[in-house]
């Protein structure tokens, strides 16, 4: 799981790779939710963003633990660097409107 959080917007970006995660909003207005492997999400104060596959979020969807149809790969550590590069997309497409 990667998570980072732009304390300039209050936006949290959470990134679940192999294992689900279980999200509680800080807003008890917000329901829980659960993310699955190879999927994301964005969350501020107010809202939370529709739940999107890892595949959407770059051209490569190695993350350390799924090829691009999916499948568990044989890589069992996710690089930092990938991580942060895929949250940073994730940001990007907030930013333009691609997700809400």
């Amino acid at each position: 799981m990667s998570l980072a959080y732009d304390p300039n917007s209050s936006v949290s970006y959470v990134i679940a790779y192999q294992q689900p995660v279980k999200i509680q909003p800080k807003n008890n207005s917000l329901a829980s939710f659960s993310l699955n492997g190879s999927q994301a999400v964005i969350v501020d104060a107010k809202n939370v963003s529709q739940i999107v596959p890892l595949a959407s979020i770059s051209g490569n969807v190695t993350s350390g633990a799924y090829d691009s149809n999916g499948t568990p790969s044989n890589q069992s550590s996710v690089e930092p660097n990938d991580s942060l590069q895929k949250l940073e997309q994730l940001k990007k497409m907030l930013d333009a409107g691609l997700i809400t």
